[in-house]
């Protein structure tokens, strides 16, 4: 479904889709990544299923933050915990790939659909026990039974009351552009590596 993600990201571009929303459609969307019409956005969620991933992924592309040292410890240059790395990994728990059946006593594949498991979770290494979606900010969030965990992920990440997203997206799109980012690498905002010019960065993000 490749060239289905690369054709729905073209018509964003030349629709002059907003940001967020676009965002947004790339957290939350299910289906069959090959449809026509509606497949494009699901490849976000087929190219990681493993939820650790998928949290990583989206801290780095969405929010300028890599989270992976925290996964087997608090993160020694910047202030996430292992608390944090789980608690985003469990927005992510619930998907899988789906579409496979019986046929005669076989196991055939059919669409390689990507859907939710209610029963999906993920466990804390250090507990082992299931975890609940935490945001990064350290505040649990209500789920409402049923739903999908990456809504209440995609609503924060691109809530003008998160100090990241607007920055990290200014951020790449001048590393896009001058070929350096004003924090460089540009997925990589952290602590121990701040912007050449905050000033010039904050302004962006205001915009």
């Amino acid at each position: 479904g490749a060239y289905r993600y690369q054709e729905w990201l073209d018509a964003q571009l030349i629709e002059n889709a907003p940001w967020d929303g676009v965002v947004k459609t790339l957290l939350t969307a299910l289906g069959d990544p090959t449809d026509r019409e509606k497949g494009g956005p699901v490849n976000y969620a087929a190219d990681a299923l493993d939820p650790t991933v998928a949290a990583e992924q989206t801290a780095q592309r969405f929010l300028g933050i890599r989270m992976r040292c925290a996964q087997c410890h608090d993160h020694p240059f910047d202030i996430w915990t292992q608390d944090d790395y789980f608690g985003l990994a469990a927005f992510f728990a619930k998907v899988q790939r789906t579409g496979q059946g019986m046929m005669g006593g076989m196991m055939m594949a059919s669409r390689p659909n990507i859907g939710l498991n209610p029963q999906g979770a993920v466990n804390h290494l250090r507990t082992g026990k299931p975890v609940q979606p935490r945001l990064i900010d350290g505040k649990s969030i209500a789920i409402p039974e049923g739903s999908d965990p990456r809504a209440a992920l995609a609503d924060w990440i691109t809530s003008p009351d998160n100090p990241y997203f607007a920055r990290a997206t200014a951020n790449w799109v001048w590393a896009q552009l001058f070929g350096k980012g004003i924090v460089d690498p540009p997925d990589d905002m952290s602590r121990a590596n701040p912007p050449v010019h905050p000033e010039l960065l904050d302004v962006l993000a205001a915009r």
